[in-house]
């Protein structure tokens, strides 16, 4: 299936840290300097190197930083 994930990150501080963005999508893992993702705003988007299968259960997991310092 042709998929483009969006997810909404917020951060009411500093804001997100965009090189601490990353996502695993099944097996195939993204960050903002891989092709195909963006972050704009609150919003990042991300576009799978592959097809993913119709009818089947995949993991999808995101993790981000905010730019907080103490």
């Amino acid at each position: 299936m042709d998929s483009l994930f969006v997810f909404e990150i917020k951060d009411i501080g500093k804001g997100v840290d965009e090189e601490s963005i990353y996502i695993l999508i099944g097996q195939d893992a993204y960050t903002i300097n891989t092709q195909g993702v963006a972050f704009s705003g609150e919003y990042l988007v991300v576009q799978p190197r592959t097809w993913l299968p119709v009818a089947s259960e995949i993991d999808v997991k995101v993790a981000a930083s905010d730019l907080q310092v103490f």
